[in-house]
């Protein structure tokens, strides 16, 4: 992410990577790809976080998951997707 988003700070370009990589794993409809990644990184930084936490996956996942299934289904399992960030 560094090559590509050189403004997110590293400790919030792996909280990023790390959930999506949990996201992956799921059964989505549509899996998150790495400009999606980035996009959600890019994000976050603008609002001044430094990690993914509970509150601010819940307002910015929709810049990583694009189905509206999808989107229910990750958030009834946010915190599985935070375990260990």
């Amino acid at each position: 992410m560094a090559a590509r988003a050189p403004e997110v700070p590293a400790r919030l370009a792996r909280s990023t990577s790390r959930v999506v990589s949990r996201l992956r794993g799921l059964e989505l409809v549509k899996q998150p790809g790495v400009a999606e990644t980035i996009n959600w990184a890019r994000a976050l930084n603008q609002l001044g976080e430094h990690e993914v936490t509970g509150d601010n996956l819940d307002i910015s996942l929709g810049s990583v998951i694009k189905d509206h299934d999808d989107l229910s289904m990750v958030r009834s399992r946010a915190a599985e997707m935070l375990d260990g960030t």
